[in-house]
């Protein structure tokens, strides 16, 4: 491979220069130009280039100047070329100097040659001697201007030097390195071509305007981020414009496309996520190490400004929009977090309302802290669900206790109670005894009583629901009210016209309203307004969410209202709890509200506790709505009424595994004329069917040993005896008790004798007469 020696370059350069001038000046493009020299376009290119051209070819460009009249050359033309250009006359005058040699050389050095002793710049001189003795000196910088056009060529901007034409408006493009081709989209054809015709998008562009103001005032321009388009490329294009020295405007340009794209990009993932921030009801912020509020979200702004009276908090310290307590405690915060790089978290009560709050450093692990992210969150309902949780625990952990307690009592109460009952039939003393026995009995009913509301708070009473019209029962009720609590209480209604009914158990559902009557009442002990009223609700979800153990749905509301004292807060909370009390000693159990508590929650519902001292008391029983009023529960034990001659003869299996109980029941059933047989387990029960006669009735307790209980052991005899009654005995609910027939009857631990009488004559009535079957009512 060949290289271009020095001396030749510079010389070829010179020549390109003054080849290049000439065509400007005679406003011809590189092909007009070639054609009237006579050569190739590509030749013309490569000397305009730089390349040297061949000899002879100077001759051929001095033959075109004497056509065109144009030698002597103009002094535009040699004004135009970037070559220093001296003409001396034949006695060492200086006839003309061009302005590229003005410019570079000392004014000392205009009236010397250049060549003489002295400071001068590394210069390639040529020059060439006229027949009048005048001397033509064309000079051009060695390493300047190679180093220059190095520079140029090998920049990874595009850059482009221009010549202004028509006064500035347009330009004449004089070089173009490489980077521009490639990011222009073209070749070196578009050298000697106007820019606004090479370059079609650099008017719409701005281009045009920039660079005839720098060419102008010689004061660099630049154009930020703009988009560009033409026929062969469109993209975002950044500019820098200035002016050499020769005249000359440089235009520097690069493609920022991609740039433009990943910034655009990076604000729309910013605006994502500041959208995503603001929409967000948590308060967030960005701090500064000292506690400066650096970036900030819609509802922290909101908040702030609040405080401040609308001053924007952006920029503002903590101790500027806080209180101060409040803002000290914070910055200590921030200083531990900025200090160890740990994240914080704690709660805190503000007033009436909780908050939680995280601050987390911002920055690279291992370095320091310069930034902190602060995130506030309130979450008062949170707190407020959190703590009817722990209520909610705290009174299910009691009834578990509770109900297991009263499960084992009943079982004792009803060998009691069944024992002296029994007592009472035999003994025929004096009246003092059966006056004896009548208290001890009428204790051990009272002793049943209170088992029956623990059990009730325990949700393990056995409830018998049917359809029920509440404003029916409301004014059945009401009259015994007002005899029961006095002149002193005036009793009101307010009774829904259009009440759908409710699916609860009617017996349970008047205990509990006489035990809320009846709190009304020693809660206004100076007399008062008790109000029933009802009422039709939805709870949706938030609303039923707020309830805990409730399911959205249609209720029906049964409100009890007194004017009386009213409950503090703490009261409030503790009202449910079994044996909680705030009247004197033996002046109440503490079960009656525990009760309706339990009731209301075994029902499907809710009960609600609104009050503030001084200003009464409003309770509220959910219950829910029956679906369909005519679809009522039905059962052979309402045939109460029958007495106890059906029993006489009747063959009845009893299966108690608590033995003495099961001997009470026994000798009950034989006084009243039934033929017994007592098992104590499922087993033993399908021994004796499996061998004996006929039976009419199995009176079974649910909870039985081996594996079976009540129902299934009734299920499996009724496959092999299909007449077979079946009374159930309970000491309270259990999950079984759903999947009892309808036909069967629910007999409630510790029972008396008469209720035991009844319920067998209903069964038996039941199964002789089907027809007969009428609303299943309570036993007791």
């Amino acid at each position: 491979m060949t290289t271009t020696p020095p001396a030749a370059r510079e010389k070829g350069t010179i020549f390109g220069l003054a080849l290049r001038a000439v065509r400007l000046h005679l406003g011809l493009d590189q092909k007009a130009l070639a054609a009237r020299l006579g050569v190739s376009f590509s030749t013309l290119k490569a000397w305009e280039s730089g390349r040297r051209p061949p000899p002879g070819s100077a001759r051929t460009l001095l033959r075109l100047l004497r056509q065109e009249g144009l030698l002597p050359l103009p002094a535009e033309v040699l004004d135009a070329i970037p070559a220093m250009i001296l003409w001396r006359g034949a006695d060492g005058s200086v006839r003309f100097r061009n302005r590229a040699f003005a410019a570079r050389m000392p004014g000392a050095m205009a009236n010397r040659r250049p060549d003489a002793a002295g400071p001068v710049p590394p210069v390639a001189w040529s020059e060439r001697r006229f027949p009048d003795g005048s001397l033509l000196q064309i000079g051009i910088e060695t390493s300047d201007r190679l180093r220059f056009l190095e520079f140029f060529r090998n920049m990874r901007s595009g850059a482009a030097i221009c010549t202004a034409i028509d006064g500035g408006s347009d330009f004449i493009i004089t070089d173009l390195n490489t980077a521009g081709e490639q990011i222009g989209r073209a070749d070196r054809s578009v050298i000697g071509r106007r820019l606004s015709e090479a370059f079609p998008g650099s008017e719409p562009f701005g281009l045009l305007q920039v660079m005839g103001d720098v060419w102008r005032t010689g004061r660099p321009a630049s154009i930020p981020d703009r988009y560009y388009r033409d026929e062969r490329f469109e993209g975002w294009r950044e500019c820098y414009v200035y002016k050499l020295t020769t005249g000359e405007v440089v235009v520097v340009f690069t493609d920022v496309s991609e740039r433009v794209a990943a910034t655009r990009a990076r604000r729309q993932s910013e605006l994502r996520v500041r959208t995503l921030l603001d929409a967000s009801r948590d308060e967030i912020l960005l701090l500064s190490k000292t506690g400066v509020i650096l970036a900030i979200n819609e509802a922290a702004r909101v908040r702030l400004e609040r405080r401040t009276g609308g001053v924007d908090p952006l920029g503002a310290k903590f101790d500027q929009v806080l209180p101060a307590g409040a803002a000290r405690s914070r910055l200590a915060v921030l200083h531990d977090v900025v200090t160890t790089a740990k994240v914080a978290h704690f709660e805190e009560q503000i007033r009436q309302r909780w908050f939680e709050f995280w601050f987390v450093p911002v920055g690279q692990p291992g370095r320091s802290v310069e930034e902190v992210a602060l995130y506030a969150r309130e979450i008062t309902e949170r707190k407020r669900t959190e703590e009817q949780l722990r209520q909610s625990q705290k009174l299910q952990a009691i009834g578990q206790l509770t109900g297991g307690i009263a499960h084992d009592f009943n079982n004792l109460l009803a060998i009691i109670v069944g024992n002296l009952q029994l007592l009472q039939e035999r003994l025929s003393g004096s009246n003092d005894v059966k006056d004896l026995l009548a208290d001890a009995v009428w204790s051990a009913k009272r002793g049943a009583e209170l088992t029956h509301r623990l059990l009730a708070f325990a949700r393990r009473q056995a409830l018998n629901p049917e359809v029920v019209n509440l404003n029916n029962a409301v004014r059945n009720m009401t009259q015994l009210l007002r005899r029961t609590l006095g002149a002193g209480i005036e009793v009101r209604e307010r009774l829904a016209p259009d009440l759908a009914h409710a699916l609860v158990d009617p017996g349970e559902l008047e205990r509990a309203l006489i035990n809320l009557a009846l709190n009304a009442r020693d809660a206004m002990p100076g007399g008062g307004v008790l109000t029933i009223a009802t009422r039709n609700v939805i709870l949706g979800a938030a609303a039923a969410a707020a309830l805990e153990e409730t399911e959205p749905g249609d209720y029906t509301l049964l409100e009890v209202i007194d004017t009386g004292t009213g409950m503090t807060t703490d009261v409030v909370k503790k009202a449910f709890e079994p044996f909680f009390t705030t009247k004197d000693v033996g002046e109440g159990s503490g079960l009656g509200l525990s009760m309706v508590y339990g009731f209301a929650k075994q029902s499907g519902g809710h009960v609600l506790l609104e009050s503030t001292p001084e200003h009464g008391t409003t309770v509220k029983l959910f219950l829910p709505r029956a679906a369909n009023v005519s679809d009522r529960k039905r059962t052979a034990a309402a045939s109460i009424a029958w007495g106890s001659g059906r029993c006489r003869g009747r063959a009845v299996l009893v299966v108690e595994d608590e033995a003495k109980l099961r001997k009470v029941a026994v000798t009950m059933l034989r006084q009243l004329g039934c033929e017994v047989v007592g098992v104590g387990t499922a087993a033993a029960a399908l021994a004796h069917c499996a061998a004996a006669g006929p039976i009419d009735v199995l009176f079974t307790d649910i909870e039985l040993p081996g594996g079976m209980n009540g129902i299934e052991l009734a299920a499996r005899l009724r496959t092999q005896r299909p007449d077979i009654a079946v009374i159930y005995a309970t000491g309270h609910a259990t999950e079984a008790i759903s999947a009892k027939p309808d036909d069967a009857a629910v007999l409630a631990k510790p029972y008396a004798w008469d209720e035991l009488a009844h319920a067998i004559a209903g069964v038996l009535g039941a199964r002789t007469d089907e027809g007969r079957a009428t609303e299943e009512r309570p036993l007791r």
